[in-house]
């Protein structure tokens, strides 16, 4: 009996390997094309309600999309919280980086991925957007991916944007997690 629950144990491990390589390989495999709509997610902001390292690294890459693709929306979705609004602080910093406010839509309520994506998708319907380029970080991709396929999006594509501090392994520990629930 004590074979079999080692030898489950140990299936179990390897196949969260195995997702996690798949994750990782995933999302840093850009599939890029001219979307109606760039999609950056949000990230929690510093204490002094400033866009964080990541944010930052998110935003610049979307910013570089837009340049490259300008009939495109770019739509920023986060939530409020203690350190302040997380879409105002993505929105100024994309006016930054010499972005329109015709072309920067703010979603409020994304809570979560989960959320940003059911959000993001009523808003292609009204829209009528046929395609999507999401950006994040490269860990996040995937399971951000999978959101949106899941709230019956099809036509989506990725970019990862730099990680600024390398291989963080509690955010991929993370990432994995949410991927299997």
């Amino acid at each position: 009996m004590f074979r079999w629950i080692f030898r489950g144990i140990l299936a179990f491990l390897v196949l969260q390997l195995a997702l996690l390589g798949f994750i990782l390989w995933d999302g840093n495999w850009d599939r890029r094309f001219q979307p109606d709509a760039i999609v950056v997610l949000g990230a929690p902001l510093t204490k002094d309600g400033l866009v964080n390292r990541y944010l930052e690294q998110r935003l610049q890459k979307a910013a570089d999309l837009f340049n490259e693709f300008p009939a495109a929306f770019l739509v920023v979705s986060g939530q409020d919280n203690q350190n302040g609004n997380e879409v105002h602080a993505m929105a100024n910093r994309l006016r930054h980086f010499q972005v329109p406010d015709k072309k920067i839509i703010e979603d409020g309520l994304g809570d979560s991925t989960f959320l940003t994506a059911k959000n993001v998708i009523k808003l292609a319907r009204i829209k009528q957007w046929d395609s999507l380029l999401l950006v994040s970080q490269g860990f996040h991709l995937s399971r951000t991916k999978l959101a949106f396929v899941r709230s019956g999006f099809k036509n989506i594509g990725h970019v990862a944007a730099a990680n600024p501090v390398g291989f963080n392994y509690r955010l991929v520990a993370r990432e994995l997690i949410a991927y299997n629930w």
